[in-house]
């Protein structure tokens, strides 16, 4: 699967999950940067979608939208009942990945062209736990 399929896919099963929930969404305009959907409660949302054991690529350090109130992270299964959600609020994601990005860096002392590009892999155990309580926690958009 391509970036581009993987990121279409990641749309559709987050679309169908707001819909499943009863919140509806449109797909934001070119204008509206940082931001893919606009919801019927109200949020804008980031989605990003990796498959196995991809990545999720935020951006350049430093260079966080704040456009987006949350960020869904997909990670995209074989079938779409395998996919797994994490609703996590923009400023949480953000500031713990970038403090996680820099301290990698500092320990590690050198320089390479991925340096500047914070992304997270949940195979790492404190990935994982910070993204634990966000798994499907659809609450933070519906309000239920």
């Amino acid at each position: 699967m391509t970036r581009r399929e993987i990121r279409e896919t990641g749309m559709r099963l987050v679309r169908a999950e707001l819909q499943r929930r009863e919140v509806f969404d449109r797909e934001a305009t070119r204008d509206e940067r940082g931001v893919d959907l606009l919801t019927s409660t109200g949020h804008r949302l980031q989605v990003n979608g990796k498959r196995g054991k991809g990545r999720w690529v935020l951006g350049k350090e430093g260079g966080r939208s704040e456009a987006a109130d949350h960020v869904i992270l997909v990670a995209v299964g074989e079938q779409p009942a395998d996919a797994e959600f994490y609703v996590v609020p923009v400023g949480a994601l953000y500031d713990w990945a970038e403090d996680r990005h820099r301290a990698y860096w500092a320990r590690r002392g050198e320089i390479t062209g991925e340096s500047g590009l914070v992304q997270i892999r949940d195979t790492d155990a404190d990935v994982r736990e910070f993204l634990d309580p966000y798994q499907d926690a659809w609450e933070l958009i519906t309000g239920a």
